[in-house]
């Protein structure tokens, strides 16, 4: 289980560093995140629940950051949540991840 948790931050930081690859050297003291229910976003619910974002970042040097976790019932919620801008970081799934790549050309 830690070694899941392992790889789904790596993977998290992986793909907020591309999401924030276009900003410029922009800092940002808040993180967005979506999760939903069940046991496919565990991992996500134990990194809220233990604060691993925060303390990583702390320990990186990136002083202090505000996590907001949203909790949304279903992919499709997710992916407007995230075309809308209302997210930095989702947490879909397959059938999720392919719907939104899929409009990940259309303009937000």
């Amino acid at each position: 289980m830690r070694e899941l948790i392992g790889w789904v931050f790596a993977g998290l930081l992986f793909f907020a560093a591309g999401a924030s690859a276009g900003a410029a050297d922009a800092e940002v003291s808040e993180v967005r995140i979506s999760k939903g229910y069940g046991i496919l976003y565990l991992p996500l619910i134990v990194m809220e629940d233990r604060k691993l974002l925060e303390k990583k970042a702390a320990e990186a040097g990136l002083g202090d950051i505000k996590i907001t976790w949203y909790l949304f019932d279903g992919g499709n919620i997710i992916n407007d949540a995230m075309l809308a801008g209302t997210l930095d970081i989702a947490g879909t799934g397959a059938p999720g991840f392919l719907t939104w790549s899929k409009g990940k050309g259309s303009p937000k």
